[in-house]
């Protein structure tokens, strides 16, 4: 490629190496709607809106548990210790988290005052422990999931029973 047009397509901020693409093909149309939709790819590590770091470091992680023996559900039929992947609204229902009186109101009252002070005292902290508590809920159903090869390639949120 020309220097020229290099250095031209860098101050624009587009690739330097990039093929010219005609802006009225079907690939460029599903581009522009792919980034008009806000949706991010699991590859972005850079910016705001990054998703990607937190892939990478916990796909690392499932690495290291399944080698030191857990199971990794649904790649594999649970048996403990296993991990699952969790989705933390499924036990509460609907609730707008960023508001501390609905935390309050959806936490139940069974793991006592000081938990439940705890639990609604962030968003993270009442996903945390809505996610425990599901998953305490339904520890039974949790070592008894089959393997699911339908998911082999993303993987699955567990659906715990209590839930559906």
């Amino acid at each position: 490629m020309d220097p020229g047009v290099a250095k031209a397509r860098l101050a624009r901020r587009e690739s330097p190496t990039r093929l010219a693409r005609k802006p009225d093909s079907p690939g460029a149309k599903a581009r522009l709607a792919w980034r008009e939709s806000g949706t991010r790819a699991a590859r972005r590590l850079v910016g705001a809106g990054q998703v990607g770091r937190g892939s990478l470091y916990g796909t690392q992680a499932l690495y290291g548990l399944a080698a030191a023996g857990w199971t990794i559900w649904p790649f594999r039929a649970s048996k403990p210790p296993v991990v699952v992947e969790v989705y933390p609204r499924l036990p509460t229902g609907p609730v707008t988290k960023s508001d501390p009186a609905e935390r309050a109101v959806s936490c139940p009252r069974t793991p006592g005052r000081q938990v439940r002070h705890l639990a609604t005292a962030s968003e993270d902290a009442f996903d945390a422990a809505m996610a425990a508590l599901g998953m305490a809920a339904g520890v039974t159903e949790l070592t008894a999931l089959p393997e699911r090869p339908d998911y082999a390639l993303e993987g699955m949120i567990w659906p715990p029973e209590n839930a559906r």
